[in-house]
């Protein structure tokens, strides 16, 4: 018995591997999964005092917008609906038109018309106090021009021995009646006497508190005067052509460039010498 098995074994081998076997098909095998996810859909619905269901308000669901209509009799619910139809039934609707959602009505809407609403504060001004001594700013008293010695043009007064309109005599002679007053220089030209002058000539222009209002038939006007000058010790001739209206001293006059240099060492630094200035007319 104990060889005759395997003799058996090997024989049920051999009529195995003689007889042939048929090759069968693929088969393919789908393995169908199904998840399930439950959604919960919740909607406010209004109600107002009479217990009717307002307009039922959309639903956002699954990035969707749904519409939901709750039973008349409950103020608020909560309904859970199977995944598919939810989905399916979000992305088939339309977007709402976003339209205002009516409101509760107030309980206090019918006493509206019996109840006077608040009045605004009225603004009442604090009462005018006058201001004390020390409140009260005096205004600063402004500062009056500075006076200066020129006289109004010209005299209305009648004087003997002065020009017309003029308001000192033109008695400056040589020795102790010579005339002592300011210096200066202007740009000459045109000059009330009719003359016209150049910078580099000796001429000047009285004072019109000496000359008056004479211009073109002045007596003064042509006239020669000698200038001395003690501060530098120079004395020159000059031809009296214009009136100066700038001179209030009547015993001021007014110079050419060239004749101002030469009487101050050949420079117009000084553009005014107020001392040491004496001149008189030659006739």
């Amino acid at each position: 018995m104990k060889q005759f098995r395997p003799l058996a074994f090997s024989g049920l081998l051999g009529l195995a591997a003689a007889v042939p076997f048929a090759k069968r098909d693929l088969v393919t095998v789908v393995v169908t999964q199904e998840v399930v996810e439950t959604i919960d859909i919740t909607t406010t619905v209004w109600v107002p005092a009479g217990g009717a269901a307002a307009t039922p308000t959309s639903v956002f669901v699954n990035n969707a917008y749904s519409n939901s209509f709750p039973a008349a009799s409950s103020t608020s619910s909560s309904q859970s609906l199977p995944p598919a139809a939810a989905i399916s039934k979000a992305r088939s609707s339309k977007p709402p038109v976003h339209s205002p959602v009516p409101q509760p009505p107030s309980s206090s809407s019918s006493s509206t018309s019996s109840t006077a609403s608040p009045s605004a504060p009225v603004y009442t001004p604090p009462a005018y106090t006058s201001p004390t001594t020390s409140q009260v700013q005096t205004p600063a008293t402004p500062a009056s021009p500075a006076t200066t010695s020129c006289l109004p043009y010209p005299n209305p007064a009648t004087t003997a021995g002065v020009l017309p309109g003029a308001y000192s005599p033109a008695s400056c002679n040589s020795g102790s009646q010579a005339c002592s007053g300011e210096i200066t220089y202007y740009d000459v030209g045109m000059g009330a006497c009719g003359i016209v002058s150049a910078a580099n000539e000796s001429v000047i222009a009285l004072s019109y508190l000496m000359m008056g209002t004479g211009s073109n038939s002045n007596p003064l006007c042509g006239k020669t005067v000698t200038i001395h000058n003690a501060n530098t010790g120079v004395s020159a001739q000059a031809t009296v052509v214009d009136k100066c209206m700038g001179c209030c001293d009547p015993e001021s006059i007014d110079l050419s460039d060239s004749l101002f240099e030469a009487l101050n060492g050949g420079s117009l630094t000084a553009g005014r010498v107020s001392s040491g200035v004496t001149w008189y007319f030659n006739d």
